[in-house]
């Protein structure tokens, strides 16, 4: 057996495993009670033959709610049915973690980066919320865009399509990621027209001017688009956050479709740019189009498209949080110094570095008052994705000349594009948990960045990873940043369980525990027909109680 590849599969498995235990650590621990209640009503009104948007107002696509169904009906109707759904594609996801890290680093710390990146997911809020399954969805289709990007099959390009797809399906912001996907192939077109041009493949010299208008004119249109989606409600913080990574990305695009020589014809540019496109967009039409034909057949497109494009609006007017200042980005520059220290040239200095490092993660990670670092963590994680986004875009842009090697180049962009995308699942509520259902995402990048500043190695990159592990695990998976947060998520009172049928055995407050357990049998004892009136806005009422609404 290959020792390198009995050491990666070794990697894998323990990934794979402490993932796994730091999932089920706490899936059954906490709830909101009206996010739980919204999607098992919704499951439940689907099994009963009812369609998400004519019957119903579904708050999301409506595909996640077909999905619930299923389990309800396969694994029985409780609230712990939604997690253990939401546990196995989480445990399909990571693997797909793996790989992604994979390509952008040695087993070692792939596997230590794949581990930090499901700390950053289910163990903080494990309901079973759609915003995770787009960001399961996303690395699936980062995945398969590598793939095509290394084999160049065109296969690759529709599964990554597939997973849009069913990204948009289950919630409408999938259409982030489906952007990205397109943004990366813009750039492979490039990437594949520079080459041709270079190998004399593309005929007699062409200007192409046409086309660099037109792409241009594209990826400008795009940056527009960005900026009237954020717009001013979001500040300046908001900006950097949620414009500036995909911006940055599109807008050197446009600066290297301009810069060097031609890239060939426009009919043979354009031809290849539809190539690329076609399979991708047949995937992402392929889950779509199945949801569109079912409220087709019903008659009722149009109760879909008022669900998808009039409704949210309302809620969007009162659902708004800013992210952090942009005061508080000061925190990411002692990073960027601790980051540095890889480009040192002793060997012993970099090892000093990263010892002390991972010194100061353990400390923390068991010395009882670091929990007042909470507000530092949560400003340098909401930091996180414009300096990748800065550093990845810089890398580019000065290596682009130099770097021979276009697959990495497109691996970059890659993983660039789909992190940015994935962060404005944020936008407009930038609040606690919105944040880790991008953070994921920005581990790829974040690697893919650090691969090419460091010859000499990455021991203090890997030093940090393994910090931000510790300090995740201690602090933040047992709920500590959530209160610090004001987010009312909190599993350290999570310690009843919820003696009700269709509860699932899931553990609340004691609070919680006593209201409900008093109230839902009251209610089944009173109630003179199968209906219930609950105000202001209690779903978990109608489903715990298995009264309709």
């Amino acid at each position: 057996m290959n020792p390198a590849g009995r050491n990666t599969r070794l990697a894998f498995a323990f990934a794979w495993a402490v993932s796994a235990f730091l999932a089920l650590q706490n899936l059954d621990r906490g709830w909101l009670p009206h996010d739980e209640g919204t999607l098992a009503q919704s499951a439940e009104r689907v099994l009963l033959g009812e369609l998400p948007h004519r019957d119903f107002d579904e708050l999301y696509t409506g595909g996640l709610s077909y999905l619930n169904a299923a389990a309800f009906q396969a694994l029985g109707v409780s609230l712990l049915t939604l997690r253990l759904v939401l546990l196995g594609v989480f445990l399909a996801w990571v693997p797909c973690v793996f790989y992604v890290a994979s390509r952008f680093a040695p087993w070692p710390l792939a596997s230590l980066a794949t581990v930090l990146a499901a700390a950053w997911s289910i163990p903080n809020y494990p309901a079973a919320m759609p915003s995770w399954y787009n960001l399961f969805f996303a690395i699936f289709g980062l995945a398969a865009l590598l793939r095509h990007a290394e084999t160049g099959g065109a296969r690759w390009l529709f599964v990554a399509g597939l997973a849009g797809g069913a990204s948009v399906a289950v919630k409408s912001s999938g259409l982030f990621f489906v952007a990205a996907g397109l943004l990366f192939l813009a750039y492979r077109e490039q990437e594949l027209s520079a080459q041709a041009t270079r190998d004399g493949e593309n005929g007699p010299a062409s200007s192409g001017g046409g086309f660099r208008v037109m792409v241009s004119a594209l990826h400008l249109s795009f940056v527009g688009l960005l900026v009237l989606l954020v717009g001013w409600r979001a500040g300046a913080a908001g900006a950097i956050r949620f414009i500036l990574p995909l911006a940055a990305l599109a807008l050197y695009m446009v600066a290297a479709e301009w810069r060097g020589a031609s890239r060939g014809p426009a009919a043979e540019r354009g031809r290849r740019l539809v190539g690329l496109g076609l399979p991708f967009l047949a995937g992402v039409l392929l889950p779509v189009g199945l949801l569109t034909g079912l409220y087709a057949v019903h008659g009722a497109v149009g109760d879909l498209v008022h669900g998808l494009f009039a409704s949210p609006t309302r809620r969007l007017a009162f659902a708004a949080a800013p992210p952090p200042g942009v005061e508080t980005l000061w925190v990411v520059v002692p990073l960027l110094a601790l980051l540095a220290g890889d480009l040192l040239r002793g060997a012993r200095a970099r090892r000093g570095i990263a010892a002390l490092v991972l010194l100061s993660g353990a400390a923390l990670s068991v010395a009882p008052r670091a929990g007042g670092l909470l507000p530092f963590f949560w400003y340098l994680l909401n930091g996180l994705g414009p300096v990748v986004a800065v550093g990845g875009v810089a890398m580019l842009a000065m290596g682009g000349r130099r770097d021979a090697d276009t697959v990495s180049r497109q691996r970059l962009v890659a993983a660039l594009a789909v992190a940015g995308g994935v962060v404005l699942i944020q936008f407009p509520f930038a609040g606690p948990i919105y944040l880790f259902y991008a953070l994921p995402a920005l581990v790829p990048a974040a690697l893919a960045v650090g691969r090419g500043r460091a010859p000499g190695g990455r021991v203090v990159f890997a030093s940090v990873v393994a910090f931000l592990l510790l300090f995740t695990v201690r602090w933040v998976n047992t709920g500590v940043l959530f209160q610090a947060g004001g987010f009312p998520f909190d599993i350290k009172e999570a310690t009843e369980r919820l003696a009700l049928p269709r509860a699932g055995g899931l553990k609340v407050s004691p609070h919680d525990k006593e209201q409900y357990e008093l109230l839902i049998p009251a209610m089944q004892e009173l109630s003179r027909s199968d209906y219930a009136f609950a105000t202001p806005d209690l779903p978990e009422v109608y489903f715990l109680s298995g009264l309709r609404n």
